[in-house]
């Protein structure tokens, strides 16, 4: 096959060279950072999926005093300095998912007239925060999560 395919050759460079790329390109914080660079300040931030710490750190740093509201799963948890940290089951949804998704609607009913909330949302927040419509209990979301997976 020659060095072109061999260990350490150009191929294998470049594969290692586009992946990097592309987690360096996902990197939340960066992610965060270059979005908000020339962005208003928003009066709530809301962060909800796996990402959320990263996500709302990164906004924090650029608007330090917003009322942060962060969710996100018990293995990225962490206490993040101005802002309230909630954990959701992941992946399938659970108490403290139903008790975020209750409190991410009323922050955002708390925004008045003209009230802006920036909101980071990364996966694993339709299982991390919920809200189940009337009739729906939180055990029939639940189920249906597990019969997706």
């Amino acid at each position: 096959m020659g060095d072109k395919y061999g260990r350490g050759g150009r191929m294998r460079d470049g594969l290692i060279d586009i992946f990097m790329a592309g987690v360096t390109r996902a990197d939340p914080d960066r992610a965060v950072r270059t979005a908000l660079r020339d962005a208003p300040t928003p009066d709530l931030i809301l962060s909800l999926g796996k990402a959320g710490v990263a996500m709302a750190r990164a906004a924090l740093d650029r608007f330090p005093g917003v009322t942060c509201l962060v969710v996100t799963n018990p293995e990225n948890a962490a206490d993040l300095s101005g802002a309230t940290v909630m954990v959701g089951g992941h992946p399938v949804p659970d108490e403290g998912s139903l008790a975020a998704g209750e409190a991410i609607l009323n922050a955002v009913d708390r925004l008045g007239a003209g009230q802006q909330c920036l909101a980071l949302i990364s996966g694993g927040g339709s299982a991390l925060a919920v809200a189940p419509v009337k009739g729906v209990s939180l055990a029939d979301k639940a189920e249906v999560s597990r019969l997706l997976l």
